[in-house]
């Protein structure tokens, strides 16, 4: 007898907040063994790099794009953006239900255990409710390549503030000197202005390569894991709507899935 799956429940993964604290925090350590940390605080220079950079990324992107990137973003430094993943073997176990006893059975002792929201559950409550496997395959791919796109929209805007951080903190330099060499007679301004010259580089690595080209490459792992998902749910509704031998259903998961997480689910 097959044991019953039950969806795993995703928790919060604080893990980028942690990274993103202990990053920013041995820098801030680092600092105050030599220096007070009020040496590199500087309003101008800030501005300049993350006004600048954020102003480019919306000529670059729409509106919308930038508003809804920029909380899909927030959701992951908080935990939220996780991946939408349960475990393959309840495909297998639904294609094993619909093979014994028909597909009304998944109402019956499958469906409650589901997130009704999950992508999965979306495609059987379509072939439940009587339509056609061909019209539930189309509908639920091109549900995926959205989703997919909307999640690489994401990583495309925080690859594009990583590209233009560092070239906002160059400009910042450029004018930081500007200001130094117009004002050599005054030795007074001479430091703030190489205060905003040296720091808008600072600035401009720091966000770049500190906060977003760590968090595109975490949204992209994220994305990459959800695709490999959703092709296995299309593989789990083409076999539930044929009525699909469940052992030939674990083969055609197996033959997607990494090695390390190939199904077993016959063993025993």
């Amino acid at each position: 007898m097959k044991k019953k799956q039950s969806v795993s429940s995703n928790k919060f993964d604080f893990s980028v907040l942690i990274g993103l604290m202990g990053a920013f925090g041995f820098i801030v350590l680092g600092i105050g063994f030599y220096t007070s940390l009020n040496a590199f605080i500087n309003a101008p220079a800030f501005l300049i790099v993350i006004g600048g950079t954020l102003c480019v990324s919306v000529i670059s992107f729409s509106p919308k794009d930038v508003i809804q990137s920029l909380f899909r973003t927030l959701r992951l430094i908080i935990g939220l953006e996780q991946n939408q993943i349960i475990s393959p073997k309840l495909i297998v176990r639904a294609s094993d239900i619909v093979h014994t006893s028909g597909l009304l059975a998944l109402q019956k002792n499958y469906m409650e255990n589901l997130g009704k929201k999950s992508f999965w559950s979306a495609g059987l409550n379509l072939l439940i409710d009587g339509i056609t496997g061909k019209e539930c395959n189309q509908i639920m791919r091109d549900k995926m390549q959205n989703d997919y796109a909307v999640q690489m929209n994401t990583v495309s805007f925080l690859n594009k503030m990583a590209e233009t951080a560092p070239a906002m903190g160059l400009i910042g330099t450029l004018i930081g000197l500007v200001q130094m060499l117009s004002t050599l007679s005054d030795p007074s301004t001479i430091g703030p202005a190489m205060a905003v010259a040296m720091l808008t580089t600072f600035y401009g690595a720091i966000f770049a390569y500190l906060f977003c080209q760590p968090l595109a490459n975490r949204l992209e792992q994220i994305a990459q894991k959800n695709l490999l998902f959703n092709q296995l749910c299309l593989v789990g509704f083409k076999a539930v709507d044929n009525a699909q031998n469940p052992r030939k259903t674990q083969m055609e998961l197996n033959a997607l899935l990494p090695f390390e997480q190939q199904l077993n689910y016959f063993e025993g």
